[in-house]
């Protein structure tokens, strides 16, 4: 039963930073483009009172080709570097998941551990002693081509459907309004 869980520790200290460089990349992005846009139409959100406040407004009022090109633009840019400084976590969650002898080991207070049972810092820590930084951030190309397209459609989906079914909403709130 243990097996199954081999490589939580490492998946969360991927995911959890992940998720925070992703959102924050996300927001601040799309934020920028719908800014961008703005200005080019003529608008100065920064004159409109709250700043976030009239970002939303103007995203509320964007058609969905609008919509879907800012969240896409933005989905894929912050989960493409969200995805490149989060790869030694995943590289450490994969090579722990993979483990199944202790070839080689390490000796510490008198128990010998093969890296791979060591704490996350510490397995990190040995990767990059052996194999540098090459070693860490292996395989980044792949993850980040694999991660960068997924998140992108992830969000523009869920950005495109929330604005339909928001027009939805409003459309049915003005009937029964009337």
């Amino acid at each position: 039963y243990a097996s199954l869980w081999r490589g939580l520790t490492l998946t969360l200290w991927r995911d959890v930073p992940f998720s925070g460089i992703y959102w924050w990349g996300y927001e601040t992005i799309r934020g920028a483009l719908t800014e961008a846009r703005e200005r080019g139409r003529g608008h100065n959100l920064a004159t409109e009172g709250s700043r976030a406040r009239a970002r939303t407004r103007s995203q509320s009022r964007e058609n969905h080709t609008a919509t879907f090109t800012d969240s896409f633009i933005a989905g894929a840019s912050s989960g493409a570097v969200a995805s490149i400084l989060t790869t030694p976590f995943d590289v450490g969650k994969t090579r722990r998941q993979v483990f199944a002898d202790p070839a080689s080991s390490i000796s510490t207070a008198g128990k010998t551990l093969a890296p791979e049972e060591l704490s996350m810092p510490r397995f990190l820590w040995h990767i990059f002693r052996q194999e540098g930084f090459a070693g860490l951030w292996r395989g980044w190309i792949p993850r980040t081509l694999k991660v960068a397209p997924a998140c992108a459609i992830m969000i523009s989906s869920y950005e495109v459907g929330k604005r339909t079914f928001r027009s939805i909403n409003e459309r049915a709130d003005r009937r029964t309004a009337v």
